[in-house]
């Protein structure tokens, strides 16, 4: 760690406002330096840190960690150590090429056993999936959005860890849920500030009625899952009591909460 952050001593910006590139001749550490086997002499430049780049973007570390990133997004939380190996190994000989990768992972027998199998969504990809799924407008995300999602733990640019927010889905659903519903039901009645959220159009252009919560459900059911909510989420929408929020709203926010809505 320290050796790579001598090659890159010297690499700078020219100013806050341009942010334009520059390298400091002066700034920059010319002696001896070691990295994961890459020598790299005394008296170098700028180069050192080219140099050092170049190694890295093909380096077997590098293939496994970004193979592990890849099948732990489009396969599972923890996926098989076969498919992470395979597609490393694809990473390696093919000089670091990610659609080769790719088509090593969506090709492979891990890939389709996996399939079917629901990975949950991070907060970032349950707050954006929910705000299309009721066709919301977003004026601004702050505070209404970016403050749900501080809630859920996922606030943008604020992870604390260098290595980023987690990917694994099971990490982000307990406790936090409950800040999951509450973002449902709010988002359905209008009440996330900066959003702004049109059950009747929803339901006009699906056919039904507005005023209707049976419709709402059905429209929901049909366009946005294929008809695939089970049948204990459509009877516990079905099983409502009355209240002070629109019947409609709190179907549509309690089906964008649902587990169904939860699986990316």
């Amino acid at each position: 760690v320290v050796d790579a952050a001598r090659c890159f001593t010297g690499w700078t910006l020219d100013d806050l406002k341009t942010g334009r590139f520059v390298f400091r001749a002066k700034d920059h550490d010319t002696g001896a330096k070691e990295i994961f086997g890459l020598k790299i002499p005394a008296g170098g430049g700028k180069e050192d840190a080219d140099r050092l780049l170049d190694y890295l973007s093909t380096h077997p570390a590098t293939g496994q960690f970004i193979s592990l990133k890849l099948a732990r997004r489009f396969v599972a939380d923890d996926p098989p150590a076969s498919l992470v190996d395979s597609c490393a190994k694809t990473f390696v000989t093919t000089g670091g090429d990610i659609p080769q990768v790719m088509h090593t992972l969506f090709t492979s027998r891990e890939f389709w056993d996996e399939m079917g199998k629901p990975k949950l969504k991070t907060p970032v990809e349950y707050v954006f999936s929910a705000l299309r799924a009721s066709g919301s407008r977003v004026r601004s995300a702050t505070p209404g959005l970016t403050t749900r999602l501080a809630a859920m733990g996922m606030q943008p640019y604020y992870a604390t860890p260098p290595t980023g927010y987690s990917n694994r889905g099971v990490d982000w659903v307990n406790p936090l849920y409950l800040h999951r519903l509450n973002f449902a039901l709010d988002l359905a009645a209008g009440k996330v500030p900066g959003v702004l959220v049109d059950l009747a159009a929803l339901a006009q252009q699906g056919g039904g009625s507005p005023d209707d919560a049976a419709a709402i459900a059905r429209i929901l059911n049909r366009d946005i899952f294929a008809d695939g909510l089970s049948a204990q989420t459509l009877q516990s929408v079905a099983d409502l009591e009355p209240g002070p929020v629109p019947a409609s709203a709190r179907v549509a926010g309690l089906i964008l909460a649902s587990p169904e809505m939860q699986a990316r």
